[in-house]
């Protein structure tokens, strides 16, 4: 599969598209035309060949960007290590598994303070929706023992 650049006959009625819907040429994500940026064409299916106006949206550099880290390129390779093809993969959403919390219940949880740092709390549940948290006061790390100057030659 070899990449076709896009004709301007497409081009233009992608641009007619997108004026027709917002008025003017702006990015069909963000809806923002920041000053200085040349808008860009990026196909939705993520195929270069594929080069309908349906398929083709317009994008500013940083939604571009966004768009193409969602996706993982994976590269195959024959015995000899030469590439045979590429294939392009949609990456996972990493989840939080989010235990469900009963009434009554205490649990420690990392939360950001006023400060903006992290701090450990103890969470209880007193009913639905309201929660009551306190402070988990730090461990105290043990002091280090110093080595007193005889403890060396100790046998």
């Amino acid at each position: 599969m070899v990449r076709e650049p896009i004709k301007a006959s497409i081009k233009k009625l992608v641009d007619v598209r997108v004026k027709k819907k917002h008025g003017r040429l702006v990015c069909e994500k963000c809806k923002s035309k920041p000053r200085g940026v040349t808008l860009q064409y990026h196909h939705k299916n993520m195929k270069n060949y594929d080069n309908t106006s349906s398929n083709i949206m317009l994008v500013c550099p940083n939604c571009h960007t966004i768009l193409h880290n969602k996706v993982k390129t994976h590269i195959h390779r024959d015995l000899f290590g030469n590439k045979t093809r590429v294939t392009r993969v949609r990456k996972k959403k990493i989840i939080p598994k989010v235990k469900k919390q009963k009434v009554g219940e205490t649990v420690v949880k990392k939360l950001k303070d006023s400060s903006g740092k992290l701090r450990s709390y103890n969470v209880k549940k007193i009913a639905t929706g309201k929660y009551k948290k306190t402070l988990v006061k730090p461990k105290k790390k043990p002091a280090k023992k110093k080595r007193s100057s005889n403890s060396f030659f100790k046998w």
